[in-house]
């Protein structure tokens, strides 16, 4: 039996995208856990509790993120977070990779992108 469910969005027709890659960050200070997942064209990200919270029985992301710029959909195949939580980067089919920070108030921003081409 899982402990969480995580809710995943649904594109504009109402389908969901294939998960390719799941990344986890540690609280490391913070009042949650962050999950963020490689989904189609986009990356949803998560918050959980503190384990004392748990069992949560289901998520819905919290932020979706797409690659900025993109003049159709490019899909994500994998994510991950910095060691201590603070940026989560992402690599596109296309070769792209994105970085976003934690800025001062928990929110992720677009901190730089990188094509294969430049």
């Amino acid at each position: 039996q899982p402990v969480t469910r995580l809710e995943v969005e649904t594109d504009k027709r109402g389908v969901t995208a294939e998960v390719r890659d799941v990344g986890w960050a540690n609280s490391c200070g913070r009042p949650t856990h962050c999950i963020a997942a490689a989904v189609g064209s986009t990356v949803q990200v998560w918050r959980l509790p503190s384990l004392s919270g748990w069992p949560i029985r289901k998520l819905q992301p919290v932020v979706t993120l797409r690659l900025p710029d993109a003049p159709g959909p490019r899909p994500f195949w994998h994510v991950s977070w910095s060691a201590t939580g603070s940026a989560l980067s992402a690599s596109a089919e296309d070769g792209s990779v994105v970085v976003w920070r934690l800025d001062p108030s928990g929110q992720l921003q677009l901190h730089s992108t990188l094509h294969p081409d430049a």
